[in-house]
């Protein structure tokens, strides 16, 4: 199953993709690469920018309730399951 979430700032997009049980994150300078053709997830530059953008989307997982959503749900505990830590 294919499942992802994402969200994004005014220059950077930060997209939590699972598949096939595992979790990819890709990271994106909407400015720099429209197109968003080259991940930057893996750059220690933009780490900080990374962890910001991930506590917003947990952040709209709450305010939305997205747990509560089928699809929302099945996203969030297999992130859970993969992302101990989170």
């Amino acid at each position: 199953t294919d499942m992802l979430r994402s969200v994004k700032d005014g220059r950077y997009k930060l997209v939590e993709h699972i598949h096939n049980g595992q979790n990819t994150t890709q990271f994106f300078d909407l400015v720099d690469d429209p197109a968003e053709i080259n991940s930057l997830a893996d750059d220690p530059e933009h780490a900080d920018r990374i962890t910001q953008l991930r506590e917003r989307l947990y952040a709209f997982r709450d305010a939305w309730d997205d747990r509560q959503h089928h699809m929302g749900s099945s996203f969030w505990s297999e992130y859970d399951r993969l992302n101990p830590s989170a």
